[in-house]
């Protein structure tokens, strides 16, 4: 429905030729809309990941008395999570055994994908943690600090001077960098590849639930307790 959206305000803001009017339009309708568009395939890879891993240990302990009820996260602190990189860690164990699972895993990690990133310019995780590029209009200007080799002027042979890395010697650099806005048609056709690819985990996502459901069907009533 957000894609939708999308996609008829960018002809209304293509409609226009004033640049004050197409800010106008882009500011008000099409920026909250491809906000929360361009948050979505993080935000579902995450949800569904979590999902899985519930039903996948849940049915581990159904159809298993030997498997502990124990989760990666139990060790954690209160209020503390597990990195996305650990929780996929963990769902590929808590998956191998099931014939559906390579297909679902093959689906999700397929969304919000380096593709993605590169094209949105990591949009998601910069508009979270730090500074986003704009839609269509405006540069994102920042002075980017790293630390690089101490430079020293040399005397030349000639008697001029030419700038050299001194071996050992660090010190801190400040460079001003611009971000380019990005292509509203090229960022929302980003956006509905992954809404499609979002699609296809959800089938695989489907097919593993099946699996597990016929799988602890087939247990007797009283089947093995969890432990």
């Amino acid at each position: 429905m957000h894609l939708h959206a999308w996609g008829a305000w960018n002809l209304v803001v293509d409609s226009y030729e004033v640049e004050d009017d197409k800010w106008e339009v882009l500011s008000h309708f099409v920026e909250p809309v491809a906000f929360f568009c361009m948050l979505q395939p993080s935000s579902i890879a995450d949800r569904l990941t979590v999902a899985a891993e519930t039903l996948l240990h849940q049915a581990n302990c159904r159809v298993s008395p030997d498997e502990p009820d124990r989760l990666d996260q139990d060790r954690l602190k209160p209020g503390q999570t597990l990195r996305r990189s650990d929780r996929r860690k963990q769902l590929n164990r808590l998956g191998k055994h099931w014939a559906n699972f390579g297909a679902f895993r093959d689906a999700l990690s397929a969304i919000d994908g380096r593709d993605y990133r590169n094209v949105t310019r990591n949009f998601r995780d910069l508009s979270v943690h730090s500074f986003a590029p704009r839609l269509m209009i405006g540069q994102v200007v920042r002075a980017i600090r790293s630390i690089v080799p101490w430079q020293e002027m040399s005397a030349q042979p000639d008697g001029t001077y030419l700038p050299v890395e001194h071996p050992t010697r660090k010190g801190v650099q400040y460079v001003a960098q611009a971000m380019e806005p990005l292509h509203l048609d090229a960022t929302r056709a980003a956006n509905l590849a992954e809404y499609h690819k979002a699609l296809t985990a959800m089938r695989a996502f489907a097919a593993l639930i099946d699996e597990l459901c016929v799988r602890m069907d087939a247990l007797p009533q009283h089947g093995p307790e969890t432990k």
